[in-house]
């Protein structure tokens, strides 16, 4: 929701179309990841908070720039769960969380418990 403020702000025709955002932010964010060291297979759980026509687009959008780096036989899964039913991503809500009040926000104290363990933040669109 606050990268989609951002970029209303700045790009209007945006505001309408947040599951685009929603899939180049994410895949903005996999860009960072060495994939090329997965020998097994990649399972991405992704927070199931699309409709089924969005999720086929994002996992469509996503698996194509994956697959692209990628061995050919390493296998691809990519899943939508709801984060009350996982903890892994019940954790994920948890430290987006302190980044959305760092920057919506301007409270840094939760951001601050964790902020050793980020690899990776940017602005995009500033």
């Amino acid at each position: 929701m606050a990268i989609v403020f951002v970029l209303c702000i700045i790009y209007p025709s945006l505001i309408a179309d947040k599951s685009r955002v929603y899939n180049w932010v994410a895949r903005m964010l996999l860009d960072q990841i060495d994939f090329p060291a997965a020998q097994t297979q990649i399972s991405l759980i992704i927070d199931k908070s699309k409709s089924k026509p969005e999720i086929a687009e994002f996992d469509r959008y996503v698996g194509w720039n994956l697959k692209g780096k990628i061995d050919l036989k390493i296998p691809l899964i990519i899943t939508h769960k709801d984060s009350k039913a996982d903890l892994c991503l019940n954790a994920v809500d948890l430290f987006s969380w302190g980044i959305f009040r760092k920057y919506e926000k301007k409270g840094a104290a939760w951001y601050d418990v964790f902020a050793g363990k980020v690899r990776f933040e940017d602005l995009y669109l500033k």
